[in-house]
């Protein structure tokens, strides 16, 4: 990262040349980033320096800031926003029919599997209801008062997934139960019908996947400075605010990383596990679910290892 760092364009993605392309800031976060995982629970870490060092040049650009509105920055005005270090980028041009994406490079392969299953009665607000979000998360965010959030990331699917009830969502749009009992399905990869372009009703077409974000920024800046006995409320007063939630004075390391379980869930980039890993927490959330040494990766599929002569 310090190699690109110093390649990468001084921009933020949607300045860049390229719109969207990765820039140097993309490259700070994952230099952040990885050095806040070798630092691990270790506040002692000189790794924390880097992390503080690293996202304090994100923020003294003065380029990044976070997105106003919650609900909409995983829906088609917050595309590219202010907010965004790096996004996977899809366009239908503004085109209704066609096809308009290289073959196998197609949103529906992101979005679509996270729509609400079951007969949806020909909304394109359907879908094949995969990894819904669980009750965990759902009672976690009730729990702690997160209405912002809770309306961002949880989508509901009937009334308790009843497939005889529906519910509007915020956007007006209707969502029947299913036969499965699946409750919920993912806020953040919804796109209403409204913003959907005329003639081309694909659930999630003309959305871009987002990534890596500027909140992830402050709340690692905040991290790091508690981990080095230093005050990180103002980062973490920012992130708090725009979920309209009230300041906390001397926020401690859990109440950080509690912050952080509430502004990344249901993201798919694994964030809540990475830092339950990274912390040394995932064996007590998991139980013997968390195998030490073996759960903290993928595993190979099996039909890699046989292709693979070097497992022979």
């Amino acid at each position: 990262m310090n190699e690109c760092i110093e390649a990468l364009e001084d921009a933020r993605p949607n300045q860049s040349i390229h719109i969207g392309a990765v820039t140097k800031y993309t490259a700070l976060l994952l230099k952040a980033k990885a050095a806040a995982d070798l630092a691990g629970n270790d506040n002692s870490s000189p790794h924390w320096e880097e992390v503080l060092d690293a996202t304090n040049k994100i923020i003294a650009s003065n380029k990044f800031s976070l997105y106003p509105n919650l609900y909409e920055l995983f829906k088609l005005p917050g595309k590219l926003a202010n907010e965004s270090l790096f996004e996977l980028q899809y366009s239908d041009f503004g085109v209704g029919t066609g096809d308009i994406v290289r073959p196998g490079v197609d949103w529906g392969t992101f979005f679509r599997w996270q729509g609400p299953s079951g007969d949806q009665k020909g909304s394109p607000i359907s879908g094949a209801g995969w990894v819904p979000p669980s009750q965990n998360i759902v009672d976690f965010l009730t729990n702690r008062g997160d209405v912002e959030r809770l309306k961002n990331t949880i989508q509901y699917c009937g009334i308790n997934g009843n497939p005889a009830t529906s519910v509007t969502t915020p956007s007006g749009d209707v969502v029947y139960g299913n036969p499965f009992g699946i409750k919920y399905f993912n806020g953040k990869a919804y796109l209403p019908k409204a913003q959907m372009t005329e003639g081309r009703m694909e659930y999630g077409a003309n959305n871009n996947v987002r990534i890596l974000r500027y909140a992830d920024v402050l709340l690692l800046n905040a991290e790091a400075k508690v981990r080095k006995g230093q005050n990180g409320d103002e980062p973490f007063r920012l992130v708090r605010e725009r979920a309209k939630l009230g300041a906390i004075a001397n926020v401690t390391l859990n109440q950080i990383l509690d912050e952080r379980r509430a502004e990344f869930a249901c993201e798919w980039w694994g964030e809540r596990f990475n830092d339950l890993v990274r912390t040394g927490k995932a064996k007590e959330v998991f139980g013997a679910k968390f195998i030490p040494g073996v759960s903290e990766s993928l595993p190979i599929p099996q039909t890699q290892i046989d292709a693979n002569p070097n497992f022979r």
